[in-house]
Order: structure tokens, then sequence, then C-alpha cells
């Protein structure tokens, strides 16, 4: 029997992690699609839930830039998911918050994702899986972070 011979790729981490995240986000995406909610949108609810405010640490936090946040805002706000606001001190500005559609729909999208990590991730252990987060997070943090000015 012959012995399959080894690949760069089968000690690349990148390569791994676009597999998974290929495979998962395809799964967590028709989840979001049947709800009416696209993966960005799904991060922007997220945020906002969390208290998240300002366009300008929006689009840092889910890493686009300003025009492109500003685009993704209108569409969420003429789905209704979103309102915008000027800032009560700075009329440059403008002030993200959750709609009364898009507060009701972050437990739901929050179950699909706790889902989709649970049928990716059933193989491992409880302690595999905070060790991988935990990884994760550490490459992560370790990334030049973008900048984007203030508002």
């Amino acid at each position: 029997m012959s012995q399959r011979n080894a690949s760069p790729l089968d000690d690349s981490v990148g390569y791994w992690v676009h597999r998974l995240h290929r495979a998962m986000n395809s799964a967590f995406q028709r989840r979001l699609l049947a709800l009416g909610v696209t993966p960005p949108e799904w991060t922007v609810l997220v945020h906002c839930s969390l208290g998240i405010a300002s366009p300008a640490e929006l689009a840092e936090r889910i890493d686009i830039d300003r025009a492109a946040i500003s685009r993704l805002l209108d569409q969420m706000e003429g789905k209704g998911l979103i309102a915008q606001e000027p800032h009560p001190s700075d009329g440059r500005c403008t002030l993200v918050g959750l709609t009364p559609v898009g507060r009701d729909l972050v437990p739901k999208l929050v179950s699909q994702s706790r889902e989709v990590n649970q049928q990716f991730l059933r193989h491992l252990s409880k302690e595999e899986r905070a060790e991988l987060l935990t990884s994760l997070k550490k490459v992560i943090g370790e990334l030049p972070r973008s900048t984007y000015p203030s508002c």
C-alpha cells in the first residue's frame, strides 16, 4: 500500500482555518437567510445589542471601511432592524440602535449561531473547544488593528 505524499497544506493553519470558515459560514448563512439577515447584518445586530452605537466602532469591530458600514447601516435601517439618529452633542456623527424588530431577532440569531458551532465542534471536548477559542483569540489579538476615524 502506498503512503500518500505529504502536502505543504497539511500543516498550514491558514488553509485549515479557511476551510473551517467556509464550511461554518455556509451553514450559518443558510440559517441567517431563512431569517432574512445577512452575515454582516448579524454582526452589527449583535454588537448593537451589546451597546455599540458608533458607526466607526461598528466598522472597526466587523473590519469594514466607513463607506461600507454606511451602506450596511442604511440597508439595515431600510429593513427595520436598526435606527440611526444624530449624535446629541456632535452633529457630524450618528448613533445606531436596535429597533424592536432587530432586538427581537438577536436571541434567535444567537441560538442559530450556537447550533452551528455545536454542529461543527461536536467532536471536540469542552476543554478542546475552550482551548481552540483561546488560541484563535490570541492569534487574532496580535493582528494589527484597523483605525477608522471617530464617529
